[in-house]
């Protein structure tokens, strides 16, 4: 499999991953492995190494310098996923992102303000007294 093209590996995933998860979750996972095959390009999956999905997240932070962590973090678990699928079904020895994990400062928290105190005087009711 390692020779495959990396779309074919995608869609051999995305075919599996079907009747396992949510339709929505099957969505989602698919855009995530598509945005990197269209970043990356046509790709053998051999070809596919931690610098190369490194590139891609910072690519991603680049074209929205506001996206948060959780959503980086999901672009890198939808192609970990994969290839711990593949590795798993004795497709790959092994996976090119098998201790890749992205730093805790690399995302940006978006700035929240505090609840007001009517805010949190509803919320506390209503835990006490249910919804109204």
């Amino acid at each position: 499999m390692d020779c495959a093209p990396l779309s074919e590996m995608i869609e051999r995933y995305l075919e599996h991953l079907k009747n396992e998860v949510v339709q929505e979750y099957h969505a989602q996972v698919r855009r995530r492995l598509n945005g990197f095959l269209s970043f990356a390009g046509p790709l053998r999956v051999r070809d596919v190494t931690r610098g190369k999905v490194e590139d891609y997240l910072d690519w991603l932070r680049t074209r929205n310098p506001d996206l948060a962590q959780n959503t980086l973090n999901l672009h890198l678990v939808a192609l970990k996923g994969m290839f711990t699928w593949a590795v798993d079904r004795e497709d790959l020895p092994d996976s090119p992102l098998r201790k890749f994990r992205l730093d805790a400062q690399v995302g940006r928290r978006r700035n929240r303000r505090p609840s007001s105190p009517e805010t949190l005087r509803v919320l506390v009711d209503a835990g006490l007294w249910g919804p109204r």
